[in-house]
């Protein structure tokens, strides 16, 4: 297992919805803007990520944290279309 997914797993991930930007119910599942489902990324044989899901939704405010060699760089990069996924979707 990748050690962006163990990181994921222990609530790594943040999010913080801006104050008029909070939406509830039907409107909330048609505002995703960030979207990343099994996403996986290898070097060689080692497995950088293996396997997040999130999902940023409009007037949140998201980070990723976690130590050096965690795949941060790496999958923003893979959102941003700078490098190419192994697996799963980013939309």
């Amino acid at each position: 297992m990748g050690l962006f997914s163990n990181l994921a797993m222990s609530g790594i991930l943040i999010r913080k919805v801006l104050p008029g930007y909070g939406l509830s119910g039907d409107a909330a599942m048609n505002n995703t803007v960030i979207r990343v489902q099994d996403f996986r990324k290898l070097y060689g044989k080692a497995v950088a990520v293996d396997g997040i899901n999130f999902e940023v939704k409009r007037g949140e405010i998201f980070g990723l944290l976690g130590p050096n060699g965690a795949s941060k760089t790496s999958t923003l990069e893979s959102l941003e279309g700078l490098r190419s996924p192994d697996g799963g979707i980013l939309l």
